[in-house]
């Protein structure tokens, strides 16, 4: 399944998707709250420049956290939605914040993932 999810993004955000996915699984708790307070932070700043696109943030952070709140029956499928939740959050490309990238990574890797879980209803569309 993972190498559906793989095939279906960039090359560019491959590596850091499999290092993401190689992680240890964390409660899903632990990672909707890390979700809820990126999304504040991006608030914030979207409070003080225009250069944060908002909106697309907000519509990842509710993919991701739909993706979290769906029981997979299975481990691989539960492993995919948890790494497309924290790839969305971690903070190592700052830069897409500030809307130099946008949140094209974050977009492409979590609609690959909604396309591999066959949760095709839970893609972001471009803005």
């Amino acid at each position: 399944m993972i190498d559906d999810v793989l095939h279906d993004m960039p090359e560019e955000y491959r590596d850091r998707f499999e290092a993401v996915h190689g992680e240890e699984p964390v409660p899903i708790s632990e990672l909707q709250q890390g979700l809820a307070h990126y999304v504040r932070t991006v608030e914030q700043l979207a409070a003080i420049t225009t250069r944060v696109d908002l909106r697309t943030a907000r519509a990842l952070a509710a993919t991701a956290e739909a993706l979290l709140r769906v029981r997979w029956r299975d481990e691989p499928s539960r492993r995919l939605a948890q790494a497309a939740a924290r790839y969305f959050v971690l903070e190592e490309d700052d830069d897409e914040i500030t809307g130099v990238l946008s949140f094209d990574d974050d977009r492409a890797v979590l609609n690959a993932v909604c396309r591999a879980l066959d949760r095709a209803d839970l893609v972001v569309r471009d803005p």
